[in-house]
């Protein structure tokens, strides 16, 4: 079986990945993405009169270095767990990113976390998880972190355990 677990940083993400973790085997193989959208000057209105273009390369530099750390530390897990795995780290759209990412290594299950955007936002933003079920060509599970208590029981895991806790970037 492979697995795709899209990593934001999210509790629900980790939530994702923790599904996944329970149920993948040796034979299994595991792709962890983590999507950077690079900061552009355009993205702050007017501001490409007064912030340097220096500022906009190191902010994406930064958050190219916390995406890999968070792809390294999940990929720990892992490897512990003896489970062949791929860190990926995309750049662009979230959700063409994973879409794209699942179809190009055909995997068989994209995993998830749902986010909590408000009405409004959803309706202009949209949801990568809700993109994600609609256009992907593959199976996906949503993992949504009201549930945390529920899955963790699923898991086998009680409010006092500990959480269980390669290829380079």
């Amino acid at each position: 079986m492979k697995y795709l677990v899209a990593l934001d940083g999210s509790k629900d993400a980790e939530m994702a990945f923790d599904v996944v973790l329970s149920k993948a085997t040796q034979e299994d193989h595991v792709f962890l993405l983590m999507v950077a959208e690079e900061v552009y000057i355009s993205t702050v209105a007017g501001a490409s009169a007064y912030i340097d273009y220096s500022y906009i390369v190191r902010a994406n530099q930064k958050i190219e270095e916390e995406g890999k750390a968070l792809l390294k530390s999940y990929g720990r897990r892992l490897t512990e767990r003896k489970v062949a795995h791929t860190l990926l780290l995309g750049k662009g759209d979230p959700k063409d990113v994973v879409c794209r990412e699942a179809e190009e290594r055909e995997v068989d299950i994209i995993v998830i976390g749902r986010r909590g955007l408000g009405k409004f936002k959803r309706l202009f933003m949209g949801s990568v998880s809700q993109y994600c079920t609609e256009n992907a060509k593959c199976a996906v599970w949503v993992i949504k972190s009201p549930h945390v208590a529920e899955v963790e029981a699923a898991l086998g895991r009680g409010p006092q355990a500990a959480p269980s806790a390669a290829e380079v970037l």
